[in-house]
This record gives structure tokens, sequence and C-alpha cells, in this order.
């Protein structure tokens, strides 16, 4: 009997994991990831005004972003090639401007979801202007694996490390 109900449990648990949806917007993105499991929210300030941390992101994103990664892996038993298309967007604004970035697994992934048109959200990053030509930036991103677009955002807001990472490192 308690077998029945671990089998009717776990097939339950299983559609509702189904049910959910992927945030198909950078706000919803903003609404759910926060809490989501290996996510992270990060604030911090920059002594830099926010028209020139727009302009670096505006710069730097698509330049260090927009690109397809090729990762291959080999065990005893399996082989795998994946491909993924990164898409950086800068929103520029009066008093916030936005980075939005996403990711896209053209082979070798199942989607499960449905994604927005150019993949789901991986990062959206937050610029908001502060007084004395101050800037507060709210990430949102991966806990674990992705260290180096970290650094590179945080590089990016403070305007000390304009370099790109190397995308070949996250996962």
């Amino acid at each position: 009997m308690n077998s029945r109900f671990a089998v009717l449990g776990s097939a339950a648990a299983l559609a509702a994991g189904c049910a959910t949806q992927m945030p198909q917007t950078a706000e919803e993105f903003r609404k759910v990831a926060p809490g989501a499991f290996l996510m992270k929210q990060e604030s911090f300030e920059v002594s830099r005004p926010l028209r020139d941390v727009a302009e670096t992101l505006r710069r730097r994103a698509p330049e260090c972003l927009n690109m397809t990664v090729r990762t291959t892996s080999r065990t005893a038993t399996s082989y795998q090639v994946i491909n993924t298309a990164y898409k950086a967007t800068v929103v520029p604004g009066a008093e916030r401007a936005e980075l939005h970035l996403q990711r896209k697994h053209l082979t070798g992934v199942i989607r499960v979801h449905q994604e927005p048109e150019d993949g789901h959200y991986l990062m959206v990053v937050d610029a908001h202007r502060l007084e004395r030509n101050r800037t507060r930036i709210q990430a949102i991103g991966p806990s674990r694996g992705h260290d180096v677009l970290w650094r590179a955002i945080r590089g990016w807001a403070a305007g000390d490390n304009l370099g790109c990472p190397d995308m070949t490192k996250i996962g």
C-alpha cells in the first residue's frame, strides 16, 4: 500500500514539475529567479554615473557575449555535443539600464519547457541611477558555474576590467 502512494506521489510531483513555465520575459525572470534552485541575486554600488555604466554594457555585452559555444563530453558510455547560442540585449533608459543574457541550446539538449525565441534567461542585470554619480547594480543569475560571467559584469560596471569572459568556462 505504501509503495502505491509513493508511486502516485512521484507521478503527481512529476506532473507538477511539467506544468511549471519558464520565464518568457526579463520581468518574469526577475520575479521567479531569485527564489529558484541554484540562482542568486547580487547587489552592489559603483562610483560611476549610470550613463557610463550603460555605455560600457552597450559596448561590451554584445561584443563579448553574443556567440555560439560548442562543448563536448565523452565518458565510457556516452558522447555528447552541445551547441549553445548566447544573446545579450542592452536596454538603456534615463533612470535604469538593463542587460538581459539569454541562452539557447541549439543541439544536444532536449527542451522540456517553452522558452522565448532567443532562449531562456540566464542573467538579468539592472543598473539604477543614484546620487553623486553612483550606480547601483542588481544582478540575478546562476549561483554556480558562471564565475567568469559574474566577474565580467562586476568589472564592466566598475569600469576597471573591460575584458571578455571565456564563455567556454561556464556551465
